[in-house]
């Protein structure tokens, strides 16, 4: 049975938007673990990587260009991951965290060929005698942000298992490699004409522009920016929600479309909202893949 299939069509738009216009770095998720009491064996990390590898064939997908027929996904056998170590023990700290940092901005600069055999870097760091980060960098085409937390989980619980004298209890996330398959072909095989017919209707008049939109931005840019409502403030935001008989995330939208609104200037601004996607195939809820969609929301304000 042939295992080359459809992409997602948001699958085929990060890869469109990556690797076919030369921005590597775009769509790329950069994944830090600090174990800040621990020093990581590498072996023992490179077999419990391998093993989740050949547990989950979404970490075996790679896209296989056709040329001109276009573009393809294929599960690839599975391979040992080889694991590149960084032993920075002897390094000052304030050195080797600007290090780190270099790395990290490099790493993201150089993306991730997602036509290799193992689509996905994973990088050791050792900051001291019991201090070590792992970086687990891949194209956001082969994992939604369902199944990060899960294969990070279960990729420490089998380097436990594998490590001598301790006992682990690995039970995996669903690896019926049939499940994403059948969800991308059952995709291939509907008409979007309803959907695209909805969207143009609903979106005819949109006064808005490309706004915050950069074609042409650094692969360094990334930073963040991080702020948590306090006990009040949530029980605020639910009650709100409530009185206005919306949901939370609704309510959360429209505040997203505010910020956009008085950021670019503009009355009427036209953001994606991610979708799970995990409902058109039996089994996908539970099973590792790329299986998010998005859809336009507008935000009308009468003033910004």
């Amino acid at each position: 049975m042939s295992r080359t299939f459809e992409l997602t069509p948001l699958q085929r738009t990060m890869y469109a938007n990556s690797a076919l216009v030369e921005r590597p770095w775009q769509y790329v998720e950069q994944l830090v673990v600090d174990l800040p009491s621990e020093r990581l064996h590498t072996n023992v990390m490179q077999r419990a990587w391998s093993d989740l590898a050949k547990a989950h064939p979404a970490l075996r997908t790679i896209i296989v260009d056709n040329g001109g027929q276009g573009i393809e996904q294929k599960i690839t056998p599975s391979t040992h991951v080889i694991i590149p170590e960084h032993d920075w023990e002897t390094i000052p700290r304030p050195t080797a965290e600007a290090r780190f940092e270099r790395f990290l901005n490099a790493d993201r600069e150089a993306g991730i060929d997602a036509t290799n055999d193992v689509p996905f870097r994973v990088t050791i760091f050792h900051f001291g005698q019991n201090h070590s980060k792992l970086v687990w960098t891949f194209p956001h085409s082969l994992l939604d942000g369902a199944s990060f937390a899960p294969l990070l989980d279960e990729v420490f619980r089998r380097y436990q298992e594998n490590s001598p004298g301790i006992p682990a209890d690995v039970k995996p996330v669903s690896s019926n490699e049939h499940i994403f398959k059948s969800h991308c072909n059952a995709l291939a095989a509907m008409s979007h004409d309803a959907g695209e017919a909805h969207f143009a209707e609903a979106l005819q008049g949109w006064s808005g522009n490309e706004g915050l939109v950069q074609a042409n931005v650094e692969p360094t840019r990334k930073s963040e920016l991080s702020h948590e409502l306090t006990e009040s403030q949530s029980a605020a935001l639910l009650a709100f929600a409530k009185r206005a008989g919306v949901s939370p995330t609704t309510v959360i939208l429209a505040g997203w479309g505010t910020v956009l609104a008085r950021v670019s200037g503009q009355n009427d601004v036209v953001f994606g909202n991610t979708r799970n996607g995990r409902r058109l195939v039996k089994g996908a809820q539970n099973t590792a893949g790329c299986f998010i969609t998005s859809v336009p929301v507008e935000s009308v304000r009468s003033s910004v």
